[in-house]
C-alpha cells in the first residue's frame, strides 16, 4: 500500500488505507492476534504513511455489532482519520453493525 499510497498522493488525490477485520475482539481466546491492539496499531501506521481516509474491510461479515461499536470507537480516539466501514451480511448482522458504526460516528459505510 505504501507505493500505491505515495503514488496517489503526488497526483494530489485521495487515498483510503484499508484495514481487513478478521477473528473477533470481544473474544481473545478464539483470537489472539487480531485484538483491538492489532488494529490500533495498524491505525496508526496507516496515518502515519499520510493515508486520509481509514477503512475497515470486513470481507467475510465477522464484525459484530458490540465489536464494531468497540473497534470504532477506539480507532477514532487513537486517529485523526475519517473511517470507512465495508461489511458483508453473511452472518446475518451486517444492518446491527452498521447501525452500531454510526452511532459511533462512522462517516461512510
Amino acid at each position: 500500500m505504501k507505493v500505491a499510497n505515495e503514488a496517489v498522493q503526488e497526483a494530489g488525490k485521495i487515498s483510503e488505507g484499508t484495514i481487513c477485520y478478521t477473528g473477533d475482539i470481544l473474544n481473545p481466546e478464539r483470537s489472539n492476534i487480531y485484538t483491538l491492539e492489532y488494529y490500533v496499531k495498524l491505525a496508526k501506521e496507516l496515518e502515519r504513511e499520510g493515508f486520509h481516509i481509514l477503512a475497515i474491510k470486513d470481507m467475510a461479515g465477522l464484525l459484530k455489532p458490540k465489536a464494531a461499536y468497540e473497534l470504532i470507537g477506539e480507532l477514532k480516539a487513537a486517529v485523526d482519520l475519517p473511517i470507512h466501514l465495508h461489511t458483508h451480511d453473511t452472518s446475518g448482522n451486517g444492518l446491527l453493525t452498521y447501525k452500531q458504526a454510526i452511532e459511533c460516528w462512522c462517516r461512510y459505510h
